[in-house]
């Protein structure tokens, strides 16, 4: 029997075994503050419209999981035209589970915006229970730029009490303008994972980063490690905390060297 597209409200549109979410989205945002200047006497204010349409795929195997996502964006200003611009971007992730034990996961993702970032400056790449802290660059900058995420991990079930979750990453700012500096981050993360009882766990998680800047003469170091414990008491409610200690080394040419 050939395939037939069907669906039904908040279930998406289904071909097969994919599953496509269209989405769409209007607002309308004040910003007292657009040239974002730092002396309040000259602040200009506005307002501004943000016009969103994007489509979400997915699909699920035994074994496999496949979700991708892209969006466009339009933002027209209601005086400062010079300030209208498009955003755009697309993101991926696809999981592979051979057992009950081992889990599998990449990421990517790429956007062009001129506005702060709203999502994740890095790809989580790590298990969420165990996720650390890495070395990253401020991404609240409202001005045009590419960034670009691609990151890798693998989850083990080594017992029934201990996981272990081995990471990778790199991300990227690619600035339009030659006055900024663009940089790039090649990161790892190996995490632990011991269960006390069913419903509390203690985490160590390591981590260690470089990065190239135009800024530096050589690239930096970051090296990480957290101890941490996080307790589910029921399916709604649940507490994480984590201590650690990071130390971060920087080659001449860039100011504070630790």
């Amino acid at each position: 029997m050939p395939s037939c597209m069907r669906g039904a409200p908040g279930e998406g549109i289904r071909f097969g075994r994919l599953v496509f979410s269209p989405f769409a989205n209007i607002s309308a945002t004040y910003d007292s503050n657009v040239y974002l200047d730092s002396d309040s006497r000259y602040e200009q204010d506005d307002f501004f419209s943000d016009a969103m349409a994007g489509l979400s795929i997915a699909t699920q195997t035994r074994n496999v999981s496949l979700h991708a996502r892209g969006e466009y964006v339009r933002r027209l200003y209601s005086k400062f035209s010079d300030k209208d611009h498009d955003d755009w971007g697309e993101s991926a992730q696809i999981g592979y589970t051979p057992n009950d034990r081992t889990s599998l996961r990449l990421d990517q993702r790429f956007r062009r915006t001129e506005d702060y970032e709203r999502t994740p400056g890095s790809v989580q790449f790590a298990n969420t229970e165990n996720q650390t802290v890495i070395l990253t660059e401020d991404r609240t900058l409202r001005v045009p730029r590419y960034l670009n995420d691609v990151g890798a991990s693998i989850s083990r079930k080594v017992s029934e009490k201990f996981s272990l979750t081995v990471g990778g990453g790199f991300n990227a700012n690619d600035y339009d303008s030659s006055a900024l500096l663009d940089w790039d981050e090649n990161s790892v993360v190996v995490s632990g994972g011991y269960r006390i009882t069913d419903k509390t766990s203690a985490t160590l998680s390591g981590s260690y980063a470089t990065q190239r800047s135009q800024g530096l003469d050589g690239p930096a170091h970051s090296y990480a490690v957290t101890l941490g414990a996080n307790t589910k008491r029921t399916d709604k409610f649940g507490l994480n905390a984590a201590a650690g200690i990071t130390k971060y080394k920087a080659p001449p040419g860039g100011g504070d060297d630790s």
